[in-house]
């Protein structure tokens, strides 16, 4: 080896051993077994392979009565297609070959051995071949584009078994061959069924709506049960009690057609009958319901194959009304790996029509994390030329109002908040009320010490200070890691908060102080509220006591309104600084 290579071979080691934290890479293929989503893979597995199974064992067994039949029909299929060119069931316009009812199926054993209870096993069979239905093309073409042959029909199975609701029905089919012997125009070898969605898609569209069921390697379900499992799954009805559901069912028909069957014997007088067959007899009978783990995974098959069709459709749905919220009672049951949650919240929005517009689960209530879910909607509604959002609910107006003005700028296109008080004056403070902002700790020491100072210096003091306590968002974290105990907040700053000499008036001031408490752990202020005589006075309240408003809740707008006959807009919260010389009152304090 080259000193330069191995100049570099050196480095490439010396990197690895550096940045390798766990050996991932020195361990060459060592399996690491530490992966989040291991145990729901190993989930999802068995659920197949328990599917699988279940379909094997649903499958008819030589001998069986099922089997018989399946055997006649393939025989009598090939005849009827050589003398009418179709199927007769096609003839009748039907695409089921079925059995005659268990009531004439009774009445017509007796012209043999006596009552035969076997008419009453059978099933009905969906015949589907593709190049006997109305519109289908001339030749089928294969994926590579050459013409496809028939090949006949299917030997074993002869018919795929089809879940459904009261009795399962068998599908049968042909199968088609892309036939590479041909000479002239020799194909790829490839053999496919008629079921395939290849073959589907090349019949007309009212044919591909009559095909009854989906399929998929783990077995095959009726449309009619799926759009069941659809509207039960949607309101907490889960696939294990519709799997019982399910079962009550066939074992009643099953019970019908014993009764029939006991019933006709004693009506014609017949004794020394064979019994009937049990449910899950596999000579007889043959019931099989489908368990829970194989219908959750056929309708996850579904409902996959599915997902761009239903994203396409949502996508399209209006939103000229939106209902957006959280919640957080859903997800503490799921979204956890090894009992650690990983999010915290789920996002919905709804249509006006209680359609879900949009959904995400997030790690906080921040609305940061559905900023791209809302900007991704909206530019939906314009591609899909669906009119804007015209009004949104949410739990918290005042606080999300600001976000959902800069996503969607049409909803403040030609709107004028109207309140009772919208014509009179706007509200204006003192001009000559000096403000101050201060952010460091010095300063904001240095201002409580001076209104102390101002407080307690003369015999009855009457002067007003108003408060306002801010914390920048980029700073939230640092603030709050450093504000963990009493003796973290400055000294003067505690004083003004926890002095029950010293009245907080307010609006709303109880809750505002109880959230300085819980954020900063200032435990001192609770005592003072829960006093006989506590040191806050409820604007709102003493306006109720008043006479002037109708609610000890009012609004400050009410308040300003009611009490100063001004007009006051509430500033919406926001977690940056104070503008050095505002000229509004304090709506509340932002504690993150």
């Amino acid at each position: 080896i080259a000193g330069a290579q191995w100049t570099q071979l050196n480095s490439e080691f010396e990197f690895i051993s550096e940045n390798d934290e766990h050996a991932d890479v020195a361990a060459g293929d060592r399996i690491i077994d530490e992966s989040l989503v291991d145990e729901a893979l190993d989930h999802l597995q068995s659920e197949a392979s328990s599917a699988e199974a279940e379909v094997e064992a649903a499958e008819t067994i030589p001998d069986s009565e099922l089997r018989k039949q399946l055997v006649a029909l393939k025989t009598r299929l090939d005849s009827e297609i050589k003398i009418h060119n179709m199927p007769l069931c096609y003839v009748r316009g039907d695409f089921f070959d079925r059995p005659p009812h268990p009531v004439f199926a009774l009445h017509n054993s007796l012209a043999g051995t006596g009552l035969n209870p076997s008419g009453l096993y059978l099933r009905d069979v969906f015949i589907w071949l593709p190049y006997l239905l109305p519109g289908c093309p001339k030749r089928f073409m294969c994926t590579c584009g050459s013409a496809l042959s028939r090949n006949g029909f299917n030997d074993d199975p002869i018919a795929r078994r089809v879940r459904h609701i009261p009795d399962d029905f068998f599908l049968f089919t042909n199968r088609f061959i892309c036939d590479g012997r041909r000479v002239n125009e020799p194909g790829c070898g490839t053999s496919i069924q008629g079921t395939d969605p290849h073959i589907l898609a090349q019949l007309p569209r009212q044919v591909q709506v009559a095909f009854p069921a989906y399929i998929s390697p783990r077995g095959a379900v009726s449309k009619l049960m799926v759009r069941l499992m659809r509207n039960t799954f949607s309101h907490r009805h889960g696939a294990a009690p519709f799997a019982e559901m399910v079962t009550e069912v066939q074992y009643l028909s099953h019970a019908d057609g014993e009764l029939m069957y006991t019933a006709a014997a004693n009506f014609y007088g017949q004794t020394g009958l064979k019994r009937f067959s049990s449910f899950d007899d596999p000579h007889g009978y043959a019931g099989s319901p489908p368990s829970a783990p194989y219908l959750k995974g056929l309708f996850t098959d579904v409902v996959s194959a599915h997902r761009i069709f239903i994203e396409r459709d949502t996508a399209t749905k209006p939103l000229t009304v939106a209902k957006a919220d959280h919640t957080f009672h859903v997800l503490k049951h799921i979204g956890s790996v090894k009992g650690e949650q990983i999010f915290t919240a789920a996002s919905t929005c709804m249509n006006e029509f209680e359609e879900a517009r949009g959904h995400a689960i997030v790690y906080s209530k921040s609305l940061e994390h559905v900023e791209d879910m809302y900007e991704h909607m909206f530019e939906g509604l314009r591609a899909s030329g669906n009119p804007p959002t015209q009004i949104l609910y949410t739990d918290s107006p005042q606080a999300e109002r600001p976000f959902h003005e800069r996503i969607n700028k049409t909803m403040t296109l030609n709107v004028v908040p109207v309140t009772q008080w919208t014509d009179l004056p706007p509200f204006r403070s003192d001009p000559n009320t000096i403000t101050v902002s201060v952010s460091d700790s010095i300063h904001i020491e240095e201002a409580a010490n001076e209104i102390l100072q101002n407080l307690f210096s003369c015999a009855s003091p009457s002067q007003l200070y108003p408060i306002a306590l801010a914390i920048k968002a980029e700073h939230c974290a640092d603030e709050l890691s450093r504000l963990q105990s009493p003796s973290d907040i400055l000294p003067s700053l505690r004083s003004i908060l926890t002095n029950s000499s010293i009245i907080k008036i307010g609006h709303d001031i109880r809750r505002s102080l109880q959230t300085i408490s819980q954020a900063f752990s200032v435990k001192d202020i609770e005592p003072s509220m829960a006093s006989k005589n506590p040191s806050t006075l409820e604007l709102a309240k003493y306006a109720k006591l008043k006479g002037r408003v109708d609610s000890p809740l009012a609004s400050l707008h009410d308040l300003a309104g009611a009490v100063l006959h001004k007009r006051f807009d509430i500033p919406a919260p926001s977690t940056s600084w104070v503008s050095p010389s505002p000229k509004f009152l304090c709506a509340e304090i932002d504690c993150l």
